[in-house]
């Protein structure tokens, strides 16, 4: 048995804890397939402006 796991918690405290001079921060389930590139601007992310996207 694999206990529950707290993404949101999670990724607070890897933000809270990690020192980066990435542009962008990409999360993504365990289970997904990426089946092309990832361009966050075609979505409207920016600094301070977080987005998501559905499931295509």
């Amino acid at each position: 048995r694999y206990p529950a796991i707290n993404k949101p918690a999670a990724v607070l405290h890897w933000i809270n804890h990690v020192q980066t001079d990435a542009e962008f921060i990409v999360i993504l389930d365990a289970d997904m397939i990426m089946r092309g590139p990832i361009t966050p601007w075609e979505y409207g992310a920016k600094l301070g402006h977080p987005v998501s996207t559905p499931y295509e």
